[in-house]
């Protein structure tokens, strides 16, 4: 989407300037980068605002204009959230006004924002957005210095935004904003049709705004590495570590009215249950309290365990995925990053997921009828009846974070 034409129209007793947008993409061109779009049209939108500010005619209206198909809903609740209307001049009788979506511009952000870590992890390999974080920022990154590498450029910046947020998400309050955009990042004749823009977000950490977005946009402009994983490294290095973390467990180990606990899924007595402890005593469950859940949740996401395939004979490669390496490496089902990052570095819809003893997770991809959930069971099975303190023989499926259904047991 770039700028077609600055319009000067009366307004008033003298000029106005109307902006309009013009999109060349088709429909399903927009919705294979869907989160990108929404980020890189609401930076345009924003950045315009600010450039056409510094001109002396007032800004009268914004149009946007698709030229082959009409846009697709993410796009439409952007226009109608930032006052933008569809349509071109000089035919006013076409121009549309687009109600207000029901979430608000802070909201469409944030649901970007998480979409695009979501899908860095997978298209890097990995359900850790740390280790992506790091992968990414020492990557070479597109420099913005002309058209051409519009699309890299800012999938590599937002992607970095992501994925920092992601990874500071689980130990702190986090929201995403609308900031003021401070204009091109360049004097540039083509900086509205280039990547020269800087992005109107603020990145927000337990109530006060953090300058991370500028770092990524400097260390953008000028090719320099490492600007997103510095800032998340000098923030985890003075993070405190939440004390209480989830347990799972059997449901006979824990007494109603004594232990805190929760099912997975209701009424299904062959899955552990969640319990809660303290880091420094994991093996002596805690009472109820308030907001024992959330608490011990965030704590779950900052472990950071191995995930690599596994090799299974009469299986593709990379058909089950084994999460280990840490004490906490089962609490990571519970985890509403990682899973949801597994899961589409997997491929999937919906996992298939079973934790026999603490300390390990086995996971595929769930399709109906497929051998690899077979052979899932069968491998959670042996696990659990080897395991010095087993904890369930069950396989379920999950998507994302949300455990569904419990799956019928192998057949021997």
């Amino acid at each position: 989407m770039g700028i077609s034409k600055l319009y000067r129209v009366r307004h008033g007793v003298g000029v106005g300037v109307v902006v309009a947008f013009t999109e060349t993409r088709t429909r399903s061109q927009i919705e294979a980068v869907g989160a990108l779009s929404v980020l890189t049209t609401i930076t345009r939108i924003e950045s315009t605002r600010v450039a056409v500010a510094r001109m002396p005619e007032p800004l009268v209206e914004m149009l946007y204009t698709c030229t082959r198909e009409a846009p697709p809903p993410a796009l439409l609740d952007v226009l109608g959230a930032t006052g933008v209307r569809l349509g071109a001049p000089p035919d006013a009788a076409a121009l549309r006004s687009l109600p207000a979506p029901a979430r608000g511009l802070p909201d469409l952000i944030e649901a970007a924002m998480a979409q695009v870590a979501v899908e860095a992890c997978a298209r890097l390999g990995t359900a850790d957005a740390l280790a992506a974080l790091r992968d990414l920022d020492a990557a070479p990154d597109p420099r913005p210095e002309t058209n051409r590498n519009f699309v890299g450029f800012w999938r590599h910046t937002f992607e970095l935004l992501a994925l920092a947020a992601a990874v500071i998400a689980p130990r702190a309050a986090v929201r995403w904003q609308l900031a003021p955009a401070a204009g091109p990042i360049a004097s540039d004749p083509d900086w509205m049709a280039g990547p020269h823009l800087r992005a109107p977000f603020a990145l927000v950490v337990n109530g006060a705004a953090v300058d991370l977005v500028a770092q990524v946009e400097r260390a953008a402009a000028t090719g320099a590495h490492g600007a997103a994983a510095a800032f998340v490294a000098s923030w985890l290095a003075a993070a405190p570590r939440p004390a209480v973390l989830p347990r799972l467990v059997r449901r006979h180990d824990v007494v109603d009215g004594e232990v805190a606990w929760r099912a997975l899924i209701d009424d299904e007595p062959t899955l552990p249950v969640i319990a809660y402890v303290r880091r420094d005593h994991p093996d002596t469950l805690l009472p109820p309290a308030d907001a024992l859940h959330a608490a011990a949740l965030a704590g779950a996401a900052l472990e950071e365990p191995t995930v690599e395939p596994l090799e299974v004979d009469g299986l593709a490669p990379r058909a089950i995925w084994r999460v280990h390496g840490s004490a906490w490496s089962s609490e990571k089902a519970l985890d509403g990053t990682f899973m949801p990052a597994l899961q589409a570095r997997l491929g999937s819809h919906m996992l298939a997921i079973g934790t026999p003893h603490r300390g390990v997770l086995f996971a595929c991809a769930a399709d109906t009828g497929d051998a690899r959930v077979d052979a899932l069971k069968l491998l959670v099975r042996d696990a659990f009846e080897e395991a010095d303190a087993p904890l369930s023989s069950a396989v379920w499926l999950q998507d994302g974070s949300e455990p569904l259904s419990v799956l019928d047991p192998p057949a021997d």
